[in-house]
């Protein structure tokens, strides 16, 4: 008997749906601030003033910011 284990790699994708049905991967915050460029102010000023923690590690820490960015449009 070889007692050998398989090795398994999990991973966390993330990705938004804009309104306008185009879909994309999301791996920090920068790319929701490329996503939503006309409010980087907004979406700055909310994760400061939230002290928001976004990581992909946390893939639940994107929520906050997403509901964010879903009243800006």
């Amino acid at each position: 008997m070889d007692h050998k284990y398989d090795a398994f790699d999990q991973s966390s994708r993330i990705f938004m749906m804009m309104k306008d049905g185009k879909i994309s991967q999301i791996r920090n915050k920068h790319d929701i601030i490329l996503l939503f460029g006309n409010y980087k102010k907004q979406i700055n000023n909310y994760i400061n003033s939230n002290k928001l923690k976004v990581s992909k590690k946390n893939p639940e820490s994107f929520i906050p910011l997403a509901e964010f960015c879903d009243k800006l449009e």
